[in-house]
């Protein structure tokens, strides 16, 4: 089975992670993957090194991020509706000249925000899966450039496949296919992720992680005045760290925002690293602080590694992290709620051994990276299935 995947020009994240997860698992089980990228970066490389055929395309995405109302938006979509199309249209030709397209037995688009897999999928009659990972609009503030999306998203998909309940709830709300929707939450190879020892929980310093990119977006400024809110007589045994990709204005924000939160112990910026997940096992505490995220690999991450984990009310996070079962919630955006789920952890160490082994249990059940690529291939199987059904 051949299938042409199509990314989204964004390379660092969690969609680009899921994708590279679940293409080699099943590229070994007999799928043969061509994939499509919107640039030529380090992630042409790694597919290459996977032995897996890939180019880039070039095109633009079609949802993409407008922070503009009333005329501003539409000066933004005046001056991006052009380009989008043609480099769609180019891409399309590009596919053509280095494949044959009767080749291909699946389209699989890796995010929403591109449509070029549904142009292929009209112009060639090829099945197409659609993977919904993002809200979208309340968490990056996208708008589509094509005002008949919903229209074409609709008839030119045969599955979408959505990372979150909460996800899927929020796209069909927005207008599209209910029947068309699968419920199938990201995979993680968990095998290789040491845990958090038990015993480690009770150290007199207390260390939490915040994992991914450093984002306004993703709350990172929340955990330095939730932790500088804390007495003294806490915060002195509390360090943070940040590992992920982080701009320098970024950086430089947030340790000026740790000296006016009077933090005691300096954050540690860690970058962007290929040994995270071996890391992970030297903290007891992993924040989640987003507003509105639509799966959290992050997460899941801490869940596999038996981190005690305090996670924002909203998006997806309540999902994965139920309240005082596999950690605690607390009010989005409220660093003061954090700060009081912080000190509950911290007084109540018992309770980060509790949590996290059902946390542990529950990622096992749910976000292992084998049962993510089944869920892919079973997928595979049933709409190519349809696809071949004589036309009668």
């Amino acid at each position: 089975m051949t299938v042409l995947y199509i990314l989204d020009p964004a390379i660092i994240g969690g969609a680009t992670k899921a994708f590279l997860t679940y293409v080699s698992i099943l590229k070994n089980k007999g799928v043969t993957p061509i994939v499509c990228t919107a640039n030529k970066t380090e992630l042409n490389n790694e597919l290459s090194s996977m032995d897996i055929t890939n180019f880039p395309i070039w095109h633009n995405e079609m949802i993409t991020t407008c922070t503009r109302n009333g005329t501003g938006k539409i000066i933004w979509w005046s001056r991006r509706f052009l380009p989008y199309l043609i480099r769609d249209m180019l891409a399309i030709i590009i596919i053509r000249r280095k494949i044959n397209i009767k080749d291909v037995d699946i389209i699989h688009t890796n995010s929403t925000r591109s449509d070029v897999g549904f142009f292929l999928s009209k112009i060639f009659h090829k099945p197409h899966i659609v993977h919904i990972r993002e809200f979208g609009d309340i968490d990056y503030g996208c708008k589509p450039l094509n005002p008949f999306w919903k229209l074409y998203y609709n008839k030119f998909s045969n599955r979408f496949l959505c990372v979150s309940k909460a996800v899927m709830d929020h796209w069909v709300a927005k207008g599209i296919d209910s029947s068309k929707c699968k419920l199938l939450y990201d995979g993680i190879a968990y095998e290789n992720i040491p845990e958090s020892s038990d015993e480690s929980k009770y150290d007199e310093v207390f260390k939490i992680v915040m994992s991914g990119s450093v984002l306004p977006t993703k709350g990172q400024y929340l955990a330095i005045k939730a932790i500088g809110s804390l007495p003294p007589k806490i915060k002195e045994h509390i360090s943070l760290d940040f590992i992920g990709w982080i701009t320098e204005s970024e950086r430089r924000r947030l340790v000026s925002l740790s000296n006016e939160a009077e933090l005691i112990n300096p954050i540690r910026f860690w970058g962007a690293r290929n040994d995270v997940l071996q890391l992970l096992k030297n903290y007891h505490i992993g924040l989640m602080c987003s507003k509105s995220e639509g799966f959290g690999l992050v997460t899941a991450e801490f869940m596999f590694a038996k981190l005690g984990i305090i996670a924002s009310n909203t998006g997806a996070s309540p999902e994965l992290i139920e309240d005082n079962i596999c950690g605690l919630n607390f009010e989005v955006g409220n660093y003061k709620s954090l700060a009081e789920k912080i000190q509950c952890y911290y007084f109540n160490r018992d309770l980060i051994v509790s949590h996290s082994t059902e946390a542990k249990k529950k990622a096992l059940r749910l976000f292992k990276a084998q049962t993510n690529a089944d869920g892919i291939y079973n997928t595979y199987i049933d709409v190519k299935h349809i696809a071949d059904e004589p036309k009668v």
